[in-house]
This record gives structure tokens, C-alpha cells and sequence, in this order.
């Protein structure tokens, strides 16, 4: 079994605004608790960027050529006071191809890009790859792209580059070298099925039919060609690229991960494979193989840790056997439908209880939640504005695990943008999401969050919109004390709902000195004195309150 140590954040401290009580007594109760984390490892923060469309934008707004090794400092510093790690997308080799296939579907792009130039706007896809290697428009060399990765490894941040596995762009070099390393049909497979099948004639003078890449339950992807990983050179092929990729990463986000099982290789391609490469498939799974081989090799050299991340949506737990971490997208799906009311409050309650309670827990993996990504509709667009803040709190303080912010998500962008489109579409930033997601990325680091004990939390509420997570300071000792008993921390309550609600927090009476915060407004004065059957608490719709409490000896 594979030992998945989390990563480790050596935090700055010397940027962004930690949240601040005004409670004198609370404020000397809470001591450092709300100051920032020396490490950070449970409460991990994953910019997602677009790096071309990031070149692209840094390059006019300076008006000079800017690379991923010129960028100005004060482009970063923002960043780095938020963020973890940074999954740079798009960073390999463009594929002339892709972008050829791409500029025949340039209609489907204007809805980003209205009135684009196909010659000058489409670009190829970044998960459509001929070679592993820095698009120059990024970095002219993996040389450049190191002395980047080495300054943000020196300010304790971890760099993420794309892995595709399951299949190449179609103007890979081993097409045309070596096309036995695609899956391949016949003449006759290729004349009854044109669209699952490229046409190639190789360098060996031969015809060859390569099937395009696949996930069984969607049609293909009509610019790449599908790897067979039921050959062995295959998959030694692809150990070498990602030992190549160790060198200048600190982790790969391995693309639809789960297509490499070999249940679902055979599954989607069994006709076109010889009973020889089922058995060899099937007694070679290629992460079971593969994962602890990399992550040896870059032990052996002395570097950090190398984490495996998985888009995966089944085959979850065999995965999780050697991944690090896993996307949990149906978290995701959970709080469309809640928002969208085709399912009850109570059912997202019970989901965030199992997310902590697995997260107190040992398991082999952690798990990466979101509310948006490149695949999925802007969060913003998804949610509505204020409802996508509450989303975001409601993903982003599940302990110990990734959450993942896409770039352009803080700001409350809307269009997605499609991944062939080199520049940003035209947004204004929506400041009030841009304030809510800053006070959230900052909280997450105080040492209370990072170092707390989390619990979800019951409250007295009818209708049960207003779901409440709990925190309890570190220095709560579990071992002698009432685990049940409120000391010193800080309760997250979200009402995940289009109306106003109310509610009691029945275990915090008179005992306890208060403060409420609003994610949004601020302080909240004057919170329920009585306290009658508990704190009354009254929230907007998509509200964030905290209440920060201590018991008073």
C-alpha cells in the first residue's frame, strides 16, 4: 500500500489580512488562532490557470512578450498569499491539428469570443498533446520553466502540470513512427465507423486505422488518437514521460484517470483487442504499476513529494489505492440540485457530515472538491452570485483536502471559457464575490482552520436550510475532555437558500462570549443577549455567518 503523506506549505507571513476579532476579551481568548499558519496541509488551496489565456493577458497588458519565467513579482504576490498549489493547464506542446479540427468548430466558440478571429482566436486543445514539452508562448524551455518553479517552491507552493494518459494528439511523432502504440481497427471497421477511426499511412509505407480517444459512455475525441495500454512499451512509453515530468513539477493532474482501469480499457475497446492484451491489461494495471515507481524515483533524488491527482469519476476507491487525490464531483452535482431544489436540505447536511467525518478518518485518498472547473459552467453563471459564495464556503471548508479555484472564479467571471480560445473573454469583476472570496481564502489559513478540530454542527432550525460546520480551537485536549463540550472556537453556519432563515444554537447560552461575523457585511452587533434555548441566529438568503465563541470559566 502506498503511504499518501499530505503535503506540506511552509505559509509567508508577512502578507494578507487575517481575520480580527473586535471582542477584547474574545480577541485575548482566540490569542494566534486567527493569525496565519506556519504549514499549511488541511486546508489546501489549487489555483487552476489557464496559462496561455494568463500569457496572453499579461503579455498585452505590459505590452511586451511575458513568459512563465519573466512574469513581474507583484503578478504573483496576490496569488501567493492565497493559494497552495497552482495547476498550470495548457503548459505542453500546441498540436497544429488540433487547432485545424478546432477552427472548424470556431461557431461554437463565439459565445465567448463574439465576432472571433478563427485564424487569430482558436488555439488547439491543451489536452490534445504531440509532445511533452513548454509551448514557447509559455516557456522557451524547461530551463525557464524551472527557475518559476524553483521561486515558488521557495515560497512553499507546489507546482501541478497536466498528465494526459489515455491518448495523444494526432500529430504525435509516434503516429506516424509507431502507430502499433494506438488501439487500431480495420479497413472495414474504419469504413463503418469514419468517425471513431483516423486514416494513416505511416513511416513503414503501411495503411493503419487509429481509433480516436474515448470514454465509453461518450462519443470520441476526434483530435486525438487512443494509447493501447494493454502493451507493455506502451505503458513503459508513458512512465517516461511522466519521470520527464517529475523533473520539472511537484505533481500531475492526470487526465479522466479512471479510462486506464483495465475493466474500463476492455469494456470500451474489447473487439479491437487480442485476448494477449486483455491478460496483459488485466494483470497490469498501469497506476498500481506505475504510481509508486515515480513516486520512489523522486524520493530517491531528494525532492519534495510528488502528488498523483485524478480526475476520476468511478473506479474511485481502486484508484484512491495509489492516488493522492481524487475529484469528488458529486459533491458538485449535490449543490446544483439543492440550489435548484431537486434535493432536500437535509440530504446536503448528511453529505457534508460523511465529507468530514471521512475526512477525520484514515482513508487512502483525499479528495478535490470545487463549484467550478475548465469542464463545468461557471460557478457564478451555475449558482447566481450570492449562492455561489455560500457553494464556495460550503466546498471550500471540508478539512483536509484540495479545494480547487478556478481562475477567473473569485472575480465572479460567467462565461466559461472554451478550452480552443486563446484569449480572455471581455468581464468585469464582480468586487463583492472578489472581498467574500479573499476573507474565505485567508480564514482557511488561520491556524485555527488549519490546526482545528471539525465537526458538523446540529442547530434548531425550521426549514433546515442553514447548514453549520464547527471548529474547535487545537488546544481542545479530546483525550480528557468532554468531547461534547464547547470551549473555544468557531461555528460556520450557511444558509444554502433562496430565503431568510432563523435558527438556535442551543449549546451557546449565557456561558459563552460571542462575536458574529458576516462573510459579506462584516461584524454583526449586538448578537441575541437572552440567549433563550441557545444564540438566535438570523440569516439572509446564501448568507455566511461565523460565530466565534469562548466559555467563560
Amino acid at each position: 500500500m502506498i503511504e499518501n503523506k499530505p503535503p506540506v506549505i511552509e505559509a509567508k507571513k508577512d502578507k494578507g489580512t487575517s481575520p480580527h476579532l473586535e471582542n477584547s476579551n474574545l480577541k485575548k481568548s482566540f490569542g494566534n488562532l486567527l493569525e496565519r499558519a506556519e504549514v499549511h496541509k488541511h486546508q489546501l488551496d489549487l489555483n487552476l490557470i489557464n496559462t496561455r489565456l494568463w500569457m496572453d493577458e499579461l503579455s498585452k497588458k505590459y505590452n511586451r512578450a511575458v513568459t512563465i519565467d519573466t512574469i513581474p513579482e507583484n503578478e504573483w504576490e496576490e496569488l501567493l498569499d492565497k493559494y497552495d498549489m497552482f495547476w498550470f493547464m495548457g503548459v505542453h506542446a500546441p498540436s497544429g491539428a488540433s487547432k485545424n479540427h478546432a477552427q472548424n468548430w470556431a461557431h461554437q466558440y463565439e459565445y465567448a469570443l463574439p465576432g472571433l478571429d478563427k485564424d487569430k482566436d482558436v488555439v488547439s486543445s491543451p489536452f490534445s498533446i504531440p509532445r511533452y514539452s513548454p509551448n514557447p508562448q509559455i516557456a522557451k524551455s524547461w530551463k525557464e520553466w524551472d527557475k518559476m518553479k524553483s521561486m515558488l517552491n521557495g515560497k512553499g507552493k507546489e507546482v501541478i502540470l497536466d498528465f494526459v494518459p489515455n491518448h495523444t494528439a494526432l500529430d504525435n511523432p509516434w503516429v506516424m513512427r509507431h502507430p502499433e502504440y494506438y488501439v487500431q481497427g480495420s479497413k472495414d471497421d474504419y469504413e463503418n465507423n469514419k468517425s471513431l477511426f483516423h486514416p494513416v499511412r505511416a513511416n513503414d509505407g503501411k495503411d493503419y486505422y487509429l481509433a480516436h480517444g474515448k470514454d465509453p459512455n461518450y462519443p470520441e475525441w476526434a483530435d486525438t488518437l487512443q494509447l493501447n495500454y494493454a502493451r507493455r512499451d506502451v505503458q513503459e512509453k508513458m512512465q517516461g514521460v511522466l519521470m520527464e515530468l517529475a523533473k520539472h513539477s511537484d505533481g500531475v493532474r492526470c487526465d479522466m484517470a479512471m479510462l486506464l482501469d483495465a475493466s474500463t480499457f476492455i469494456r470500451t475497446w474489447d473487439r479491437l483487442l487480442s485476448d494477449q492484451e486483455k491478460d496483459y491489461i488485466s494483470q497490469n494495471e498501469f497506476w498500481e504499476k506505475t504510481i509508486p515507481i515515480i513516486k520512489e524515483s523522486v524520493k530517491e533524488k531528494g525532492d519534495r513529494p510528488f502528488h498523483f491527482i485524478a480526475e476520476a469519476y468511478w473506479d474511485k476507491e481502486e484508484l484512491g489505492k495509489n492516488f493522492d487525490f481524487i475529484y469528488r464531483k458529486d459533491f458538485y452535482d449535490h449543490l446544483k440540485k439543492v440550489k435548484d431544489g431537486e434535493a432536500d436540505p437535509e440530504s446536503l447536511t448528511k453529505h457534508l457530515q460523511y465529507l468530514i467525518e471521512r475526512a477525520n478518518n484514515e482513508r487512502h485518498y483525499r479528495d478535490v472538491l470545487f463549484v467550478e472547473n475548465h469542464d463545468e459552467e461557471r460557478a457564478k453563471a451555475t449558482f447566481g452570485e450570492e449562492a455561489s459564495g455560500a457553494a464556495a464556503v460550503l466546498a471550500g471548508l471540508i478539512p483536509d483536502s484540495i479545494f480547487l479555484v478556478n481562475q477567473g472564479q473569485p472575480e465572479g467571471k460567467e462565461i466559461r471559457p472554451p478550452m480552443q480560445i486563446g484569449r480572455w473573454p471581455n468581464e468585469t469583476p464582480n468586487e463583492n464575490l472578489k472581498n467574500q472570496y479573499e476573507k474565505l481564502l485567508l480564514l482557511k489559513h488561520t491556524n485555527l482552520f488549519e490546526n482545528g478540530k471539525w465537526s458538523t454542527f446540529e442547530i434548531d432550525a425550521l426549514p433546515p436550510d442553514i447548514h453549520a460546520i464547527r471548529v474547535e480551537a487545537p488546544t481542545h485536549d479530546i483525550e480528557h475532555d468532554d468531547p461534547d463540550e464547547y470551549k473555544l472556537g468557531a461555528i460556520v453556519l450557511v444558509n444554502f437558500s433562496k430565503y431568510e432563515n432563523t435558527g438556535h444554537l442551543p449549546q451557546i447560552n449565557k456561558d459563552y462570549e460571542l462575536e458574529v461575523q458576516s462573510l459579506s457585511e462584516g461584524v454583526i452587533p449586538n448578537p441575541d443577549m437572552e440567549r433563550i434555548g441557545g444564540t438566535f441566529v438570523k440569516l439572509k438568503p446564501w448568507e455566511t455567518q461565523m460565530v466565534f465563541y469562548s466559555k467563560i470559566n
